[in-house]
């Protein structure tokens, strides 16, 4: 099968804007449902996703780059959602206690 090139002219490129507007609007509930506070690595993910597919990357190497950016991502968003959490001999999530000075 041969990979099909997307077509480069503005009406192209501003359906990828009003797409990316529309699913931005979708994932804007996810952050107040859930305790979700980094909203911006998934927005940079769609932009990703969407400038990759609008400039006819091949799927292999668009693959590669959202694998590559998921890995990279994915540690630093757990360390900030699990930074008052440490874990203790029974396996337990519990809060830190901070040590009054």
């Amino acid at each position: 099968m041969r990979y099909q090139r997307v077509q480069k002219d503005f009406a192209t490129f501003l359906l990828y804007v009003l797409g990316f507007f529309l699913l931005w609007e979708w994932l804007r509930p996810v952050e107040e449902l859930t305790d979700t506070s980094n909203i911006i690595v998934f927005l940079v993910f769609l932009v990703l996703s969407l400038l990759l597919a609008f400039f006819g990357v091949s799927p292999v190497m668009s693959s590669i780059i959202k694998v590559i950016y998921i890995l990279y991502e994915l540690p630093l968003v757990l360390r900030k959602n699990y930074s008052n959490f440490q874990f203790n001999h029974s396996s337990n999530l519990e809060p830190k206690k901070e040590i009054p000075s």
